[in-house]
């Protein structure tokens, strides 16, 4: 599993870019809720920098990426254990 979320952290740009195409191109095809989770990446990497960087990291940031790395996982689980059917047709 944690190729997966090194999968969507690294890939998370090319991700969005051929979701929104897909929203475009075919609306009812597309999961909003898919898109959303998928800027759950790019946050993360804000927040990461926010932590790393200063000598005195924020208290908010620490616990807003703790919280959003915890719902990448839930997020990328739910869909291994809920049996997710990726072949739609």
């Amino acid at each position: 599993m944690l190729l997966v979320q090194g999968m969507g952290i690294v890939g998370w740009p090319l991700a969005l870019f051929g979701g929104v195409v897909s929203l475009v191109m075919q609306p009812q095809s597309t999961d909003p809720g898919a898109l959303l989770l998928l800027l759950i990446y790019p946050a993360l990497w804000l927040l990461l920098v926010l932590v790393l960087i200063p000598k005195r990291p924020k208290r908010w940031a620490v616990v807003a990426l703790h919280t959003l790395l915890a719902l990448s996982f839930a997020a990328v689980w739910r869909g291994v254990l809920g049996g997710s059917d990726f072949m739609g047709g």
